[in-house]
């Protein structure tokens, strides 16, 4: 093989993993999260994009309507309206239970972007459901005292 030969080999290299790294960087990295909160917990981690990355239930009861969904790399709205319409979360709002959804966020204007997307997929329902805004400190703090934002 000739030296130019090897160098456009290196060069595709390393452009497949700056592509790749940046890629993980967008796709697959936390930025902000949306908790739904009645009896079951349902916590989600959105990435860049707004979409869901993540799904986790807090408690059994919580778990059981995580593992029932399958809303991941869903924009957030869709999977908000997924939770809301679900068997799991039915029978609360039927009930007149009051849904509570929090959206956590370092940015002050993509927590403002999400919280009108939550409102927009709240007013929908026929339960009560309301829908505020929590800051990404909260999250951590929430985290570890095994909580969700929304109930924390």
């Amino acid at each position: 093989m000739n030296r130019k030969r090897i160098l456009r080999w290196v060069a595709a290299a390393c452009l497949l993993v700056l592509l790749g790294g940046g890629g993980y960087y967008v796709a697959l990295m936390p930025v902000s999260a949306i908790s739904v909160d009645v009896n079951p917990s349902v916590e989600l981690t959105l990435n860049r994009l707004d979409r869901v990355i993540a799904v986790e239930g807090v408690k059994p009861a919580g778990e059981a309507l995580a593992e029932s969904l399958s809303v991941t790399f869903l924009p957030y709205t869709s999977a908000l309206e997924a939770i809301l319409e679900s068997e799991g979360m039915s029978g609360y709002l039927s009930a007149g239970g009051e849904v509570s959804i929090t959206v956590a966020c370092s940015d002050p204007d993509r927590q403002e972007a999400l919280l009108a997307g939550a409102k927009s997929c709240a007013q929908a329902c026929e339960g009560t459901v309301t829908c505020h805004g929590g800051g990404a400190g909260a999250m951590e703090q929430a985290h570890h005292a095994g909580l969700s934002v929304g109930k924390y």
